[in-house]
């Protein structure tokens, strides 16, 4: 007679692989529409000067890059480093949404002048 065994269950609390899969297919399609509408708020902003048509899909494509995939997260981390005025005009709550932290204080933001040739610092 042969014993009948039940399927191998994940450990307690994670969701079934079905389930993962579906999740990671869900996030990867949602950090592309992410890019994509960063893309089109890029095109539709330099289309319309002056005008702020570009800003609602370019924020919305921000949030959906940075909550959905790591590398977009890092990837604009990196921009955030090279060009700080970004920082210092993105929203409170912007950062705390894409990536989990709070602003960083304006003065460190804020590149140093340098000091004349003659004058001691």
């Amino acid at each position: 007679m042969t014993k009948v065994t039940a399927p191998p269950q994940p450990p307690h609390g994670e969701p079934p692989v079905e389930m993962n899969l579906f999740r990671r297919v869900l996030r990867g399609f949602l950090a592309i529409l992410g890019l994509i509408l960063i893309v089109i708020g890029v095109v539709v902003g330099i289309a319309t000067p002056g005008l702020p048509f570009g800003i609602f899909p370019g924020i919305v494509g921000v949030v959906l890059l940075g909550t959905n995939s790591d590398a977009g997260r890092k990837w604009m981390e990196g921009v955030l480093e090279k060009r700080p005025w970004m920082e210092r005009i993105a929203p409170h709550w912007l950062m705390k949404m894409v990536f989990n932290r709070e602003k960083r204080d304006p003065d460190v933001l804020r590149p140093k002048k340098k000091a004349p040739d003659g004058a001691k610092s």
